[in-house]
């Protein structure tokens, strides 16, 4: 390369406009050149940031080594978490096993609604079947041996299958009430 053509590329340097490879031949020609007549000003710069660049790869070898290592650490943290969740979260969500199991498995096929929506989850909807199975038996407990007339009977079906949706949900629990007279 001739000592214009380095001119014309340190002009596009210190404008900012040269490509890394048009910088490196740069660094070249001062490295080679022992005599850089009137450019011998722009040794010392183009030396250090030949340096500079030599010295890049280290840095960027050790940027890339710290960053594996950071995410060596985070992603070590994360299987711990992941490890502990899977341990401890299902015996937080898993149902109370202090249910009367025959019971429990007697309610199997049980469902609520609420809100316009069917609830299936024995796990959610126990305590209201307990609750409901304790008024029907204090209803019929209460209407045992009484000698209800039509009207009242009436009333109390109405009363109790007011709030079913399911029409034959109604007529069944009906039929069971009426039993019961």
């Amino acid at each position: 390369m001739t000592e214009s053509e380095v001119k014309i590329l340190i002009e596009k340097f210190l404008d900012g406009s040269t490509t890394p490879a048009e910088e490196r031949s740069v660094y070249g020609w001062f490295a080679h050149n022992a005599d850089a007549g009137d450019l011998e000003e722009y040794r010392q710069m183009f030396s250090w940031y030949a340096a500079l660049e030599a010295s890049a790869p280290a840095a960027g070898k050790e940027q890339r080594r710290r960053r594996r290592s950071i995410w060596l650490a985070a992603a070590s943290i994360a299987a711990a978490v992941a490890l502990m969740a899977g341990i401890i979260v299902p015996f937080a969500v898993s149902p109370a096993t202090d249910y009367d199991s025959e019971l429990y498995a007697s309610l199997q096929g049980s469902y609520i609604s609420r809100g316009g929506k069917t609830v299936t989850d024995i796990s959610l909807i126990y305590d209201d079947l307990i609750r409901a199975e304790q008024f029907a038996d204090s209803l019929q407990a209460a209407l045992a041996g009484r000698d209800i007339d039509a009207e009242l009977q009436e009333q109390i079906l109405a009363s109790v299958t007011r709030d079913i949706s399911d029409p034959t949900v109604a007529e069944s629990v009906r039929r069971d009430i009426l039993e019961s007279f």
